[in-house]
């Protein structure tokens, strides 16, 4: 049964994200303060309050929101134990429609509990897709895949997409079958 979602909550809900990952881009946590979200986003305490306990309830939301997509956008791609070209696009499709969240938890006020989340998610789906030949040798794969993947987003992402998903993804396809 779906639910009614009343469209004024989510157009709400979208700017007091909004407000709030532009203050990330340019403070840490601690320093924001609900009032800046509020002024930001053109609401009043009580709203926010509506729909969040305080930001890190808030932040917690936008990182299981981010989380969730990524897993399903995996779940979606990765098909008959192989890791395509257009599996890579589509990852990279989705880091781009979600930017400027990805910039904050890459960035100089970043997170690195919420990276090393999407990190486990990729691992254990790398260990789905590749289990019947997994040994201890693809730890170390895995490892050094994640590692220069998240170079290459980080760069791709903070170049404002200079390039196309369709390409950075080719590029990253390349790197990673050394081809």
């Amino acid at each position: 049964m779906k639910k009614n979602i009343d469209h004024r909550v989510v157009v709400t809900e979208k700017w007091i994200k909004k407000a709030f990952i532009d203050l990330l881009m340019v403070k840490p946590i601690y320093c924001i303060k609900v009032k800046e979200v509020c002024e930001n986003a053109g609401i009043n305490r009580g709203t926010f309050y509506l729909h969040y306990k305080d930001i890190y309830d808030l932040l917690d939301k936008l990182k299981d929101e981010l989380l969730e997509g990524f897993n399903q956008t995996l779940m979606e791609q990765i098909r008959h134990n192989e890791i395509t070209l257009s599996t890579i696009e589509h990852i990279f499709h989705y880091f781009k429609e979600n930017r400027d969240f990805c910039i904050v938890i890459l960035g100089e006020h970043g997170n690195t509990k919420i990276l090393t989340e999407f990190l486990e998610i990729g691992k254990k789906k790398y260990k789905e897709t590749y289990s019947q030949e997994y040994n201890e040798f693809m730890d170390y794969q895995y490892q050094f895949i994640s590692a220069g993947c998240l170079g290459v987003l980080k760069q791709w992402l903070f170049d404002e997409n200079q390039i196309s998903e369709e390409e950075i993804a080719k590029i990253v396809y390349r790197l990673i079958n050394g081809k």
